[in-house]
C-alpha cells in the first residue's frame, strides 16, 4: 500500500487494447497503433482485458471498515494481486482540501464478482485527517501471476465520507405489535456499525412488564442485544433479537424504551436519543408442520413463534416435540403405535427443524433405511426457560416416510474456474457446470440419487465432490475418491470427496479428493506442461480445445464478442463435432468438457458408494476392459467414449452395478437396462 504521488503512473502500465477495423484502417493507422502498444507485450489475457469495477462500499468509512468491491473479472491470488486505487479531492471537515491518491490492498478474493479489504492504519495515514469528503475516482489493478502484465479496469466516479468517530441515531422502531421471544425487531435510524472492526452497535432495551398483560409493570433489568445490519454497506437499517432474557417466555406486555449505542474500538461510546416501545408477548405456539414426504436426512420444519435453544438462558431450558399416532407400513395395513420425543434444532424464534436420523427414538422405532409408511398423529410443544414450561396444543401432522435418497451437491471451487483459461473456456463455464449436472443425472436414473450445484437447505445428510483445477496430490489424477474407505450400502450418506483427508493419507493414499481438470490436458497430443502426456492422448481432444487454449499460437479464448443475443445451449446430443464454425466448436467444447467431468464425477460417486464391486473391498475397478464401462479402470476408458465422440460412450454402470445401486437407493423411477452388460 502506498501514496502514488505520480499523476502519471496510473497510466504507466495499462494494457492496450486494440479493437480496429483493419479493412477500414490504413497500414500506417496500424503500425502507429502497434508501436503505441509496444509490440512485445504479452497477448493480453482475455478475461481480465475484461476486468471491471461497478461499485465501492460503505459511503462512509471508519477505522478499520471493511471496505467491499463489487464488479467482474476478479481473480484470486494464486493469479494476481489485486489493489484498489483511489484519486480525487480530500476535504477535511475544516475545510481545508488536498489531492490524494492512494493504493489500497492488496484486496482480499471473494468470488469473481467480489472483494474486500480492511481500512487499516497504513491506508488512514494517507489522509490528512480522519474526518472529511472523498471526491474523485477509483479502479482496481490486477498484476498477472501468469505474464506479468498489470491489467486495470476503467475508473469510476467515488464518494465517500470518513469519520473518525459515528454518533448513531435512532428514528424508527418496531413497536405496538404481537411479538414473541428470540423475534426480530427492525430499526431505523444512522450511524450503525457494519463490521467488529469498527466496534459494536447494541440496542439497550429498558422497561417493565405486565405478566398476562394485567396487573402492576414491573421493572425487568436492562438489557443490551446485538444489533445487525440489514446488508454488508446499509449503516440505516438493522435489527436486533427479543431474547427472552429481557421477559422470559410467559405472555405479557413491555412497555419501555431502545437506545442505540455505539462501542468504538478505539473505546469512545456514542449514544442515540431512545425511542419509546410496547411489545405484546405472546406465549410459545406451533402453528404448521412442513412436511409431506421425508426422508433419512432431510430436515423437517416446524413454524410457530416462542421456540428457545438451550443455550438460552441458565440452559436448563429448550424446545420438545412431542409425537404420537400411528405408522402404517408400506404393504401393511397395520397401524404401529408410536409415541415420541423429539429434540429439533431452533433455527430462529419462529422456525424450528428436525432431521429425520437413525440416533434418536423414532430412528430406533423405525428402521428409515428399509422402511416405508405413512404416519398419522399429532405433535405437541414443549418450551422451558429458566424453570419456567410452557405446553402448546396438539397440532395435526401427517406424512409419508420415503425411501433413502442421496443428495450430492457438486462443489466447483475457484481453482477450477482458474483452470478453464488454459482451456479458453472460462467465457462459457455456466454452460459446462449445466452439461456437468446433466450428464450425472442421466448416469445415474433411476437411481435415488440427485445431483445440485448449490448447497442443499432441506437436508442435513449429503455428500460432497469438489471439482478442481490442478491435482495437488502432484500424480495428475483425473479424480479421486479419497473418502475413509468404500461405503459399502451407503451407511454414511455424507461422504466429502474432496479436500485433504489426513486418514486417507495415513493409510498410504493420496489425501487429495475431488476432479480433477487440468489433468484432462493429458489426452493432448501437445499438453505443453499441463500435463504429463498419456498413450491414450487423442487429436480428438486438441481438435477440441486448441481453437480456445491460449497457448496455442492460433487459440483464440471464448469472450463474450462470440455469444450472439440469446447466448448458447448447452448441447445434449452430440452438436456434431468436431466442427469447423466457431459457434460450433464452441458448443462442442462445451459437449466435450462437460461430458468428461460429468463422468469422472460419476465414477468417483460410485467409489464412495460401495463400486466397483461391494463383495470385495479391495475391488475399485471392474475386472478386464470392455466398451462404455463407466467403472472399469481409468486406461480402460478412452478418450473419445469419455467424451461421447465418434459413436462411443456414453460410459454406463454395467447391469450389476445398477442392481446394486438400485438396492440402496431405491427408486419409484423405472429401471433402464439399455447398453448395460454384465459386469464380469
Amino acid at each position: 500500500m502506498n501514496n502514488d504521488e505520480q499523476s502519471g503512473q496510473r497510466a504507466k502500465n495499462r494494457v492496450c487494447l486494440v479493437n480496429v477495423n483493419a479493412s477500414g484502417a490504413s497500414l500506417a493507422l496500424l503500425l502507429a497503433i502497434a508501436l503505441s502498444c509496444g509490440g512485445d507485450d504479452p497477448r493480453p489475457d482475455p478475461w481480465l482485458s475484461e476486468l471491471r469495477l461497478t461499485d465501492v462500499q460503505p459511503a462512509t468509512l471508519v477505522p478499520h471498515s471493511l471496505i467491499n468491491i463489487e464488479g467482474s473479472r476478479f481473480v484470486d491470488g494464486t493469479l494476481g494481486t489485486t489493489e484498489l486505487h483511489l484519486s480525487g479531492r480530500f476535504t477535511a471537515s475544516d475545510g481545508t482540501a488536498s489531492e490524494v491518491n492512494i493504493d489500497v490492498g492488496p484486496l482480499s478474493f471473494v468470488d469473481f464478482e467480489h472483494m474486500q479489504v480492511a481500512f487499516a492504519e497504513e491506508a488512514q495515514g494517507f489522509f490528512p485527517s480522519l474526518d472529511g469528503d472523498f471526491d474523485g475516482e477509483a479502479w482496481v489493478e490486477v498484476k498477472s501471476v501468469l505474464d506479468g502484465v498489470t491489467y486495470e479496469s476503467e475508473p469510476i466516479a467515488l464518494e465517500f465520507a470518513l469519520r473518525s468517530e459515528l454518533k448513531p441515531s435512532l428514528s424508527d422502531a418496531q413497536t405496538g405489535e404481537l411479538f414473541f421471544v428470540n423475534d426480530r425487531v427492525d430499526v431505523r435510524g444512522e450511524g450503525f456499525f457494519l463490521s467488529d472492526g469498527e466496534g459494536t452497535t447494541t440496542a439497550v432495551v429498558t422497561g417493565c412488564f405486565r405478566a398476562g398483560g394485567i396487573g402492576a409493570c414491573v421493572d425487568v433489568e436492562e438489557q443490551a442485544f446485538p444489533l445487525v445490519a440489514e446488508q454488508s454497506n446499509d449503516r440505516q437499517n438493522g435489527h436486533f433479537v427479543l431474547s427472552p432474557d429481557l421477559v422470559g417466555i410467559a405472555g405479557g406486555v413491555f412497555e419501555g424504551a431502545v437506545e442505540i449505542v455505539n462501542r468504538h474500538a478505539g473505546g469512545a461510546e456514542l449514544r442515540a436519543n431512545p425511542i419509546d416501545v410496547t411489545y405484546e408477548f405472546l406465549p410459545p405456539t406451533l402453528f404448521s408442520v412442513d412436511v409431506d414426504g421425508i426422508s433419512l436426512g432431510q430436515y423437517v420444519q416446524f413454524l410457530g413463534g416462542g421456540f428457545v435453544s438451550t443455550s438460552d438462558g441458565d440452559g436448563s431450558g429448550g424446545t420438545e416435540l412431542f409425537l404420537d399416532g400411528g405408522f402404517t407400513p408400506a404393504g401393511s395395513g397395520t397401524s404401529v403405535p408410536v409415541d415420541l420425543l423429539l429434540l429439533p434444532e431452533v433455527l430462529e424464534g419462529r422456525t424450528l427443524r428436525y432431521v429425520m436420523n437413525e440416533d434418536d427414538e423414532l430412528g430406533r422405532a423405525i428402521d428409515l433405511r428399509e422402511v416405508t409408511g405413512t404416519f398419522v398423529g399429532r405433535v405437541r410443544l414443549r418450551v422451558a426457560y429458566d424453570g419456567v414450561v410452557q405446553v402448546g396444543e396438539e397440532l395435526p401432522i401427517n406424512f409419508e416416510l420415503k425411501p433413502v435418497k442421496q443428495v450430492v451437491h457438486l462443489r466447483f471451487l475457484p481453482d477450477y474456474v482458474n483452470t478453464l483459461r488454459h482451456f479458453g473456456l472460462r467465457a462459457v463455464d455456466r454452460e459446462i457446470r449445466e452439461r456437468v449436472l446433466a450428464v450425472v443425472a442421466r448416469d445415474y436414473a433411476g437411481v435415488n440419487l440427485e445431483v445440485r450445484q448449490e448447497v442443499p437447505a432441506d437436508f442435513a445428510l449429503y455428500a460432497t465432490v469438489d471439482i478442481a483445477g490442478e491435482d495437488l496430490n502432484g500424480l495428475g489424477l483425473l479424480g479421486y475418491d479419497n473418502t475413509a474407505g468404500k461405503d459399502v450400502g451407503n451407511v454414511r450418506l455424507y461422504d466429502h470427496i474432496g479436500g485433504v483427508n489426513a486418514v486417507t493419507q495415513q493409510d498410504g493414499y493420496p489425501g487429495f479428493g475431488g476432479v480433477f481438470i487440468e489433468s484432462m490436458f493429458a489426452f493432448s497430443k501437445h499438453p505443453k506442461g499441463l500435463a504429463d502426456g498419456i498413450s491414450g492422448a487423442d487429436e480428438l481432444f486438441d481438435e477440441s480445445f486448441d481453437p480456445f487454449r491460449p497457448d496455442m499460437g492460433k487459440g483464440k479464448p471464448v469472450s463474450a464478442s462470440d455469444f450472439p443475443a440469446g447466448g448458447i445451449g448447452v448441447p445434449i446430443v452430440d452438436p456434431g463435432c468436431p466442427a469447423t464454425s466457431r459457434p460450433k466448436q464452441i458448443e462442442c467444447a462445451v459437449w466435450v468438457l462437460g461430458n468428461m467431468i460429468g463422468t469422472t464425477v460419476s465414477h468417483e460417486i460410485a467409489h464412495s458408494l460401495g463400486l466397483a464391486n461391494p463383495d470385495l473391498p479391495g475391488a475399485f475397478h471392474n475386472e478386464g476392459d470392455e466398451e462404455n464401462r463407466l467403472m472399469d479402470n481409468g486406461g480402460d476408458r478412452p478418450f473419445a467414449e469419455r467424451a461421447q465422440l465418434e459413436g462411443q460412450g456414453p460410459g454406463r454402470f454395467c447391469r450389476g452395478a445398477y442392481d446394486y445401486l438400485r438396492e440402496i437407493l431405491p427408486s419409484d423411477a423405472p429401471a433402464n437396462y439399455e447398453g448395460r452388460e454384465s459386469c464380469f
